[in-house]
């Protein structure tokens, strides 16, 4: 039951995470298309951003995961 808690815990953080982040990254292309640099690129930073971030949070999530359940031997 803890197991499942801690899990759910976490990937509702990084869901919310995301969430904010992207509205974030919405609103930086915005603004870098407005400031004159070419959709183009500010399309490329923003999924360059989108992907990173991704990668970033399914490592982290997983890390705190196993770390929080060898923590408490959960597993």
């Amino acid at each position: 039951l803890m197991s499942t808690i801690i899990k759910s815990l976490i990937e509702k953080n990084c869901f919310d995470t995301v969430r904010q982040l992207s509205k974030e990254y919405d609103q930086m292309k915005q603004d870098l298309i407005e400031s004159g640099l070419d959709p183009a690129i500010a399309t490329r930073i923003d999924q360059d951003l989108r992907m990173r971030l991704a990668e970033i949070i399914s490592t982290t999530a997983r890390v705190a995961i196993q770390d929080v359940s060898r923590s408490y031997k959960l597993i």
